[in-house]
């Protein structure tokens, strides 16, 4: 990987499009590794969407892919573990301090959090958070505004969260509730759980940005640092633009339509009162 050109890589994504840039990728991967096709493209898509959140892997695979991800961490060493290129055991011992008492904290929390998902009866995921969070980031759009016509459209999706957030709470409290399903219902959940958790990954992408395919989350335009909530929305509102708005209530309320045929087979296969 020392010889792969990722500036070159970066610079193609920003110019061109994602498929542009995986292009770049594969023909570095060509010429460094020399591997069978397939392994090169798998490659080369693994990098690029690694390099658009280089720090931040786990956020790049929810705002690609629509794969549910955590990013641990934690703090109160007597200095700091800020990553850099000179990391070393004398680094960490001089920096952060020689206990490794943050880092074994991480190691156990995650090892923990692993054990429990592997171990769950049903897919360990909370419903119920997505609606929330996008009535969360509506009312803070609005506060953002005080133009009719863009309230109007804000109005329109909030439904369809509130939907969300309402079902999600009692499918939630189902899944704590199970201790075992049948082969049949357990593959209905699961099959479902991956329909909602793609159900807000537009091929379209956004706009401008084509490569980040979520519309509940992307990385902010300004900052590589934050993160941009419903993203769509969002910057439609930022730029004043109220066709990219109207075209963006469309697109999440047909998201929002997705999803909620998935939780509808999620149901089905808690046997939920109603579902059908």
């Amino acid at each position: 990987l020392k010889d792969v050109d990722f500036d070159g890589i970066t610079d193609a994504k920003e110019e061109q499009s994602r498929q542009a840039a995986i292009a770049v990728a594969m023909e570095k991967f060509e010429t460094v590794r020399g591997e069978e096709q397939d392994k090169v493209e798998a490659y080369a898509k693994a990098l690029v969407d690694r390099t658009a959140y280089y720090f931040s892997p786990s956020e790049s695979r929810t705002k690609f892919l629509g794969i549910p991800s955590v990013s641990m961490g934690a703090g109160g060493s007597a200095g700091t573990s800020y990553h850099s290129n000179y990391d070393t055991v004398n680094w960490y011992r001089a920096v952060v301090g020689d206990d490794y008492a943050s880092a074994r904290m991480v190691t156990q929390t995650t090892l923990a959090l692993a054990a429990l998902a592997a171990e769950a009866p049903c897919t360990p995921a909370r419903v119920q958070w997505v609606g929330r969070m996008g009535m969360e980031q509506l009312e803070a759009l609005e506060k953002r505004t005080k133009d009719p016509l863009v309230l109007e459209q804000l109005k329109r999706v909030r439904p369809g969260f509130q939907s969300i957030m309402l079902r999600g709470e009692a499918i939630d409290r189902a899944l704590d509730a199970t201790v075992e399903l049948t082969p049949q219902n357990d593959t209905r959940v699961r099959s479902g759980m991956r329909r909602f958790q793609q159900a807000f990954i537009d091929p379209k992408g956004l706009d401008g940005r084509p490569w980040f395919l979520s519309l509940l989350a992307a990385s902010d335009r300004d900052d590589g640092y934050a993160a941009c909530m419903l993203p769509l929305l969002s910057e439609a509102i930022t730029d004043a633009d109220l066709q990219r708005l109207e075209a963006a209530t469309e697109r999440m309320q047909n998201a929002q339509a997705a999803a909620g045929d998935a939780l509808t087979q999620i149901e089905m296969g808690l046997g939920m009162h109603g579902a059908g």
